[in-house]
């Protein structure tokens, strides 16, 4: 059986640590910001697919994969109540292992992906 998340669990007495920011409707701001970020983090997908150079593109595609970790790394820090159970221990170790490797092979990806993440972030 897989752990139970916040949106499947019943609600504990007096609601779920950060629950109030996530379940309050979003502002026409808040909604606008999310949008450039997701369109700054999109076009340095674009940018990957676009590029013919293979390893240009490998490392445009490791710099993502590093930003995601940078995030993930952000929303546990964030709100740490979200992040409770064994899939999201297991993403995280799992992608800090991908990002070490990856960094291993071409140490500017840390670099790149961590600008990606302050960009968009």
């Amino acid at each position: 059986m897989y752990p139970r998340t916040p949106r499947t669990e019943v609600a504990p007495k007096g609601g779920f640590p950060c629950s109030d920011d996530v379940q309050r409707r979003l502002s026409a701001g808040a909604k606008r910001d999310l949008d450039r970020r997701f369109h700054i983090l999109a076009e340095h997908v674009d940018s990957a697919l676009a590029e013919t150079d293979d390893a240009k593109k490998w490392s445009l595609w490791a710099s993502g994969v590093w930003a995601g970790l940078t995030f993930l790394e952000d929303c546990r820090n964030t709100c740490p109540a979200y992040f409770r159970g064994l899939h999201w221990h297991n993403l995280l170790k799992t992608l800090i292992t991908l990002c070490n490797a990856l960094e291993n092979v071409d140490p500017q990806i840390a670099e790149i992906g961590t600008r990606v993440y302050e960009r968009a972030a």
